[in-house]
């Protein structure tokens, strides 16, 4: 399996997400009027636009009007729960127990369900705003073997920047060059490892840099039919979360970004998909 990473942004900014008993998954879609009661009481009206990755929790109860219908994914099971109009559910020991209506079963879904070992991201000067930025790759896994590494660049007076490329505590690439991206050339990197990229400016306030990973070649194969398939399907809300949750498990961050912009346009106002950015 590819190598993952802590996903400590879903741990401080979603941490029901990955600890507590009472979390049981998560929307994936919602559609009509739709309404979840907690134990407590306390009633949220479900809207699409806002609502998409809530997190349902044990005790709670989920009532869905006419002509409405709400897709959830438990943390579980790589299956969902489509509860249809006119049905009311409970959570109830970690089940969906189904009080009137019914429910449908839909196969095939990832969902976060495991925190990994992490690894250092981008790398920056303490107390000081570098006027480099890394881009890419970042604290990302990597499916190319000759990766570009790109840079934003607002120092002033600037000449060449030098490169230097890392495997554990050594030095394996150095370079120079005045462009603010750069090609691992062919032959230098290899399957199965980590390495640690630094493009310096010349000055303390001109350094930045990141960690990537390359996968075995039989995963990167196996990811790269996965992709290819999600693109036939990508129009489908509950496939597009699905495949971004399949990125983010897998340490595919930069992918991931990608995948979370693009569905913030669509979602604007939902801060659970926003929290979910890896940097």
């Amino acid at each position: 399996m590819l190598k993952r990473i802590t996903l400590t942004f879903i741990i401080f900014l979603i941490p029901e997400l990955l600890y507590g008993a009472e979390r049981f998954g998560m929307i994936f879609d919602a559609d009509g009027n739709v309404q979840i009661q907690n134990p407590q009481g306390i009633i949220v009206q479900v809207k699409r636009e806002k609502h998409i990755l809530y997190t349902i929790k044990e005790g709670d109860k989920i009532e869905v009007g006419s002509n409405g219908k709400l897709l959830i994914v438990p943390f579980k099971e790589k299956k969902g729960y489509e509860i249809t109009s006119n049905s009311l559910v409970m959570i109830k020991n970690n089940h969906l127990d189904i009080l009137k209506g019914s429910v449908k079963e839909k196969e095939g879904f990832n969902i976060p369900n495991t925190v990994a070992e992490g690894t250092m991201g981008g790398i920056v000067i303490r107390d000081i705003e570098p006027c480099i930025k890394a881009i890419y790759p970042i604290n990302t896994a990597v499916l190319d073997l000759e990766p570009e590494l790109t840079w934003l660049s607002n120092c002033k007076n600037q000449g060449e920047f030098s490169i230097k490329i890392f495997a554990d505590d050594r030095i394996i690439y150095t370079h120079r060059i005045k462009e603010n991206t750069a090609k691992i050339p062919s032959g230098l990197l290899t399957h199965s490892r980590t390495y640690r990229w630094i493009v310096d400016g010349g000055s303390a306030y001109s350094i930045s840099g990141g960690t990537f990973w390359i996968p075995e070649k039989t995963e990167i194969d196996k990811t790269t039919t996965f992709m290819e398939q999600y693109k036939q399907r990508k129009n489908i809300l509950p496939e597009r979360l699905s495949y971004l949750f399949f990125l983010l498990d897998n340490g595919l961050n930069s992918y991931a970004n990608v995948e979370i912009e693009e569905i913030l346009k669509e979602f604007p106002e939902n801060d659970y998909i926003r929290e979910l950015k890896t940097r």
